[in-house]
């Protein structure tokens, strides 16, 4: 963050149109040695959010795994399923 590396870019064909973006965080900088999990599983959640945000125009890789999201509706299941998921173990006495 103080100081900057050389840039490191990757030129696609013509017939291509795709972007890489990588980076080395400065985990010296902030007393790390490396990331928590919740930090690590906030920036996945990030790559799933402009997945469902992007859709079918872009596909969207994590460290080589596609991202199975190809519409907004995918990412919308995704929280639902999530919900259907609690409810089933939720009981509510009235």
């Amino acid at each position: 963050m103080r100081s900057k590396s050389d840039l490191e870019k990757t030129i696609c064909e013509d017939s291509e149109k795709w972007t890489k973006v990588t980076f080395k965080p400065d985990l010296k900088m902030f007393n790390m040695k490396r990331f928590k999990d919740d930090i690590v599983a906030l920036m996945k959640k990030r790559v799933v959010d402009m997945a469902g945000f992007l859709g079918k125009t872009t596909k969207v890789e994590l460290n080589g795994t596609t991202i199975p999201i190809t519409s907004f509706k995918d990412y919308a299941d995704l929280f639902l399923e999530s919900v259907q998921k609690q409810s089933r173990f939720v009981s509510i006495n009235i």
